[in-house]
C-alpha cells in the first residue's frame, strides 16, 4: 500500500464512449463469457442526455454491503481493500445489492448470486483495457493532488 492509500477504481464519466469493452473483458475474465450481464461492473446510459456512465465498486471505508450480509459472505481485505465473495457463505438474498448507495452490485442473472468487484486481485482488467480513460486504478484521484 502506499503513502497515499491502497488503489481504487476512479470514474471519469465524461471520457465514457460508451463502447462497454470494460463489461465485455471483465465477463471473459472472472467467468470466461462475452455476456456483459456477468460483468461484475457495468456501464449505465443516460436516455436524457445519451451519456455513459460506468458504475464500478469504490471500496468504500465502511463497505455497506458487507454489513448488510447475513451470512458474512462478502469481506474484503483491509489494506486493498479487495473484496470477495465466498459462494458456499451467499444465500442470494439481495441484501448486500440493496445496501450499496453506488448500485455497483447487481445479482448474477443465471445464480442469483451478487457479482462483487474483487479488482482482478490487484489489477483491475476494466481500467487496463479501458482506451478512453474513463477508469482508472490509481491511488489518489487521478487529476488531484493530496
Amino acid at each position: 500500500m502506499s503513502a497515499a492509500g491502497p488503489k481504487r477504481l476512479h470514474v471519469i464519466a465524461d471520457r465514457c464512449t460508451g463502447c462497454r469493452l470494460c463489461e465485455a473483458v471483465c465477463a471473459v475474465r472472472h467467468l470466461g463469457v462475452t455476456n456483459p450481464e456477468k460483468a461484475r461492473l457495468q456501464v449505465q446510459v443516460s436516455e436524457d442526455d445519451n451519456t455513459f456512465t460506468p458504475v464500478v465498486c469504490r471500496q468504500c471505508k465502511k463497505p455497506r454491503c458487507i454489513e448488510a450480509c447475513p451470512g458474512q459472505a462478502l469481506s474484503r481485505d483491509e489494506n486493498t481493500r479487495i473484496m470477495h465473495l465466498e459462494e458456499s457463505a451467499c444465500d442470494g438474498c439481495g441484501k448486500c445489492i440493496e445496501a450499496c448507495p453506488f448500485r455497483a452490485l447487481r445479482p448474477d442473472p443465471g445464480t442469483g448470486l451478487p457479482l462483487a468487484c474483487d479488482l482482478c486481485g490487484g489489477d483491475p482488467c476494466c481500467a487496463e483495457f479501458c482506451d478512453a480513460g474513463a477508469i482508472v486504478f490509481a491511488a489518489a484521484r487521478p487529476g488531484k493532488s493530496r
